[in-house]
């Protein structure tokens, strides 16, 4: 049923039916969800060249992510492998830093697999043009909204840390993930999963205080979208720069999990790399040594009791007193504009008379 009206060349339907076909893929999204056609949409491809870590870009900083099992619902949401938090609040997951300041906090949500048909097609965002067989995406949602939907609606709200697998010969070990994802093959109904250590997922920390280090926290940093419909530009991107390794097995059992609604299997549920357009990529690397010094201060600050050398113009906060009363004293000069643009409250000027 068609509902809407047409905005900007686009029409919406209600019943639109999204996925990754030809029919109802990336390709035709913006025709029916107007964010898909906007100019900060997620996913990218990521350069390799390094760059320096700006001074306001930190280490992401984890809470609650204890060794303790972790109660999950496992189920199939938006065309992919959702895990999402049911335990209690006061054990959810939660970061800071990157690039908020102390008071804000993001809390957990979910985790959304998405796995390629072969081991070269499955993340969203590629690295140097190279793509890999899985991305597990982490959404988290600011503190003061009540919930993931709520936050969704507000740009910035909505935090994204994203790993990027890529396949191993090496026989991984299993846990109850990937035991009970035979229970939500074919059906859009969830299962509770208990997951222990899951913050072997996250970044691993050594050391206390100035001296905590990270093996694994570097990341890239970009504003983007949500890469599904809607497509909200809402989101701030964290792609973590060191791949992780999925086992030849594991990719097979995510691989067997069926779409409820097409009954194929859900795989390929990866939207093309979008344009950069205007926007930044930054990167943050562990330690201070990657740090850029803060901008310089300007004006320039002379020590106290310091001159300037006598060819040098001093700054704007360092002219002494006596020539700032100088040129307070002296009246404003006269500045002669020419037509066709005349000062307000100014006469046009005369032109000569000729003859």
């Amino acid at each position: 049923m068609l509902f809407g009206v047409a905005f900007g060349g686009t029409i919406r339907y209600e019943q639109f039916q999204w996925g990754y076909s030809c029919e109802n893929g990336p390709r035709v999204w913006r025709q029916h969800f107007e964010d898909c056609a906007g100019f900060t949409q997620s996913p990218i491809s990521l350069p390799s060249a390094p760059a320096p870590t700006p001074p306001f870009l930190d280490r992401i900083e984890y809470q609650n992510a204890g060794s303790s099992k972790k109660l999950f619902e496992l189920k199939q949401e938006n065309k992919a492998i959702n895990l999402i938090y049911k335990g209690p609040e006061n054990e959810r997951l939660s970061l800071t830093g990157s690039v908020f300041d102390e008071t804000k906090k993001f809390l957990f949500d979910r985790t959304v697999i998405r796995v390629g048909e072969t081991d070269c097609c499955g993340s969203e965002h590629l690295i140097n043009g190279t793509q890999f067989a899985v991305e597990c995406q982490n959404y988290f949602y600011e503190s003061k909204y009540k919930s993931f939907d709520e936050a969704m609606k507000v740009p910035g709200a909505i935090v994204v840390t994203s790993t990027i697998h890529e396949a191993t010969d090496e026989n991984l070990p299993t846990n109850e993930f990937f035991e009970k994802l035979p229970f939500i093959s074919g059906t859009n109904k969830g299962i509770e999963c208990n997951i222990e250590n899951y913050a072997a997922q996250l970044p691993v920390f050594a050391g206390e205080g100035k001296k905590k280090r990270c093996t694994n926290c570097d990341f890239y940093f970009y504003e983007g979208s949500l890469s599904y419909p809607p497509c909200s530009q809402v989101a701030l991107w964290h792609v973590y720069m060191d791949t992780r390794p999925f086992s030849k097995k594991q990719l097979a059992a995510l691989r067997s999990v069926i779409d409820y609604e097409d009954k194929k299997p859900l795989v390929g549920n990866v939207r093309p790399a979008q344009p950069i357009n205007f926007r930044d990529i930054l990167q943050y690397r562990d330690g201070e040594e990657h740090k850029l010094p803060p901008p310089p201060q300007f004006p320039p600050q002379m020590p106290q009791g310091a001159q300037f050398p006598p060819h040098m113009m001093p700054p704007h906060g360092q002219v002494p007193d006596e020539y700032l009363r100088q040129m307070q004293q002296q009246p404003p000069a006269q500045h002669q504009h020419l037509p066709p643009y005349p000062g307000p409250g100014r006469p046009q000027q005369q032109q000569p008379r000729r003859g």
